[in-house]
């Protein structure tokens, strides 16, 4: 993926979104970009990520391109991990995580 997809990408339920909520439409190839830029570098967070102490919004969605597995897989470090408990017996949560009806995609969400 580079810059040069713009054009073809606006036929994309991504670009619809970014039409209604972008200040400045012409800036869709500079996103693209930038888009492009990051996914070529390692996107690999998961000891990163689980040393996050404060509370935590994961943000994943049924049509993107993070698999469900993905997700729960991202999100267990926040849980605690299997058999995780308080003192109550009730599951360790250090995050959240729901559902939004109205948001086929993360991008719709941010």
């Amino acid at each position: 993926m580079s810059a040069a997809v713009a054009e073809p990408m606006k036929r994309s339920p991504s670009y619809a979104v970014y039409t209604r909520l972008a200040p400045r439409v012409v800036d869709w190839p500079v996103l693209v970009g930038k888009v492009a830029e990051l996914k070529q570098q390692d996107s690999d967070w998961t000891s990163e990520v689980a040393a996050i102490k404060a509370p935590v919004l994961l943000v994943f969605a049924d049509a993107d391109a993070v698999r469900p597995a993905h997700a729960r897989e991202f999100f267990a470090p926040f849980y605690g991990g299997p058999g995780a408990v308080t003192d109550l017996l009730r599951p360790l949560v250090r995050a959240e995580h729901g559902a939004n009806p109205l948001a086929d995609t993360h991008i719709e969400v941010i």
